[in-house]
């Protein structure tokens, strides 16, 4: 009797076994693997499992399982050196990636559309990631890196160059901060550092930044950034922090010399009603308060407004 009852537990165990494995696939005739000079690079996927495993000798992808809506997990193997842009892009329900512990590159909106992972773990061994390469993951809320990482770190839950100069991505849906200091040494922000954040009311600017990827859309579309305070005067007419889409930015205190205010820096800002204009202002691009409608300025010299472009 109770070798039945251990022969009958043992049957439905491989069953549970068998439905949960039938979603995770590693067999080759699944990927469109190609050789590009020394890389054997993963162009397709061909299958709709749940779980994926990439196959071992895969050192790059590209493209190879954007639009999937049926991927929750995908693991790559330690051969992977290079993710390529729109590699994972628009996988609506994908939640966890494990990244190769060789990889070196994340390039460009990698991850775009992925609104479903909520952490991610940067390897030690990768030294570059692109502006834009977590774009649109809305449901992040941990970033961590490797120990011994040379390349980069996290302070304060986002993600930053090892020496603080660069501010790569703050995760979207932390709940953490109302407040957040953006430090003295960052010099760049990537163009989707705080896009869409949904939790952030007073942002304080210490940071001299010089240059901002893709125009000004750092912290555009910021949904309960109410204050921002610049610590640091802005003295680049091109570049800057812009707040554009910011619909519930009510106040905006300006460092004193401060010289521009630039292209679509604060625009469709609908609710902003104060502003500080510094003497030292020389420069206010056309089109910096565009749909601010509640904002009241006091008359502007014309010889002081930017027509935009500039080169």
């Amino acid at each position: 009797m109770n070798m039945k009852k251990r022969l009958f537990g043992l049957l439905i165990l491989m069953l549970l076994s068998a439905t949960y494995y039938r979603h995770e696939v590693n067999a080759a005739s699944k990927f469109k693997i190609v050789d590009d000079c020394d890389e054997k690079v993963l162009k397709e996927y061909k299958g709709n499992e749940r779980i994926v495993r990439v196959p071992d000798g895969v050192t790059e992808i590209s493209g190879a399982f954007k639009n999937n809506s049926r991927i929750r997990k995908i693991i790559l193997p330690n051969t992977v050196k290079n993710i390529l842009a729109f590699s994972f892009e628009d996988l609506k329900n994908l939640k966890t990636v494990k990244f190769s512990k060789n990889l070196k590159y994340i390039e460009g909106s990698s991850f775009v559309k992925c609104p479903k992972i909520k952490k991610i773990l940067i390897p030690k061994k990768c030294k570059r990631i692109d502006y834009g390469a977590f774009g649109g993951c809305e449901g992040l809320k941990t970033i961590k890196v490797e120990k011994g990482n040379k390349h980069f770190k996290v302070w304060k839950d986002a993600l930053y160059s090892k020496n603080m100069k660069e501010l790569i991505l703050f995760p979207k849906s932390c709940k953490k901060y109302k407040t957040y200091v953006i430090p003295s040494t960052v010099k760049r922000l990537y163009d989707d550092a705080f896009q869409n954040n949904k939790y952030i009311e007073k942002l304080i600017v210490k940071g001299n930044i010089t240059h901002v990827c893709d125009d000004t859309m750092a912290c555009a579309y910021m949904k309960n950034l109410r204050c921002v305070i610049f610590k640091t005067k802005q003295t680049s007419k091109k570049f800057g922090i812009g707040f554009e889409g910011c619909h519930n930015l009510e106040k905006v205190i300006l460092a004193d010399g401060t010289k521009y205010i630039i292209y679509r820096q604060f625009t469709d800002c609908k609710n902003l009603t104060q502003i500080n204009l510094p003497d030292s202002l020389i420069g206010i691009a056309e089109n910096a308060f565009e749909g601010c409608d509640k904002l009241v300025l006091p008359e502007i010299d014309e010889s002081k407004i930017i027509h935009y472009p500039i080169y």
